[in-house]
Parts: structure tokens; sequence; C-alpha cells
């Protein structure tokens, strides 16, 4: 198969990969956020849009989508996402 058959494959964190974006201008926080990003999305995404929205709109914003689902909760004792963000 020729390079120009091949589908694209986007990688979550490629999305967010400069300070600025995510609702922050620290770049540890952009770290962090992709970090999240990344486990969440290859661990089973509940609502794709809705996590992207939230990465985009930072810290607080994706804290708040991961306490109200309860499917990202069942994880969060072996996960420690939210503590991470803090």
């Amino acid at each position: 198969m020729s390079k120009y058959h091949e589908p694209m494959l986007l990688h979550p964190s490629r999305l967010f990969s400069s300070v600025g974006t995510c609702g922050t201008n620290a770049s540890e926080d952009v770290k962090n956020i992709q970090k999240i990003l990344v486990d969440i999305f290859f661990q089973g995404v509940e609502n794709a849009e809705a996590l992207f929205r939230a990465a985009i709109k930072g810290k607080s914003a994706l804290i708040e989508l991961v306490r109200a689902s309860s499917i990202y909760m069942s994880y969060e004792s072996n996960r420690k996402r939210l503590r991470y963000l803090k």
C-alpha cells in the first residue's frame, strides 16, 4: 500500500502541542492535560467531543468532566487523574 492510501492517524497529544492551548499558558499544565487526554482516550473514551472540548477549556473543565462521568470515576481510584491535574 502506498503512503497516499494509508489512513491518517491522529494522536490526541498532537492536538495540544504548545503553550497557550488548553486554556493555560503554563507548559507543565499543557503536558498534564495531554497525558490525561491520551490516558482517557486509549482507555476508552465515553464522549470524545466532550473530552476534547473540556481539554481545550483547561484543567478545571477536564476535572469537572471526569467527576461528572461515572465511567471515568470508576477508574479514578487506580488512575488518579484528578490528583494529577490539580
